[in-house]
């Protein structure tokens, strides 16, 4: 398992969180607004 964080990524960040949860990672979003 890896530990994936992304920093303001807008719409495209959904597509790569989704892609990276299916593979069993942990992710951290994080959006400013």
């Amino acid at each position: 398992m890896v530990n994936v964080a992304f920093l303001g990524t807008g719409l495209l960040g959904s597509g790569m969180t989704e892609g990276m949860l299916g593979r069993g990672n942990t992710v951290t979003v994080w959006n400013r607004t």
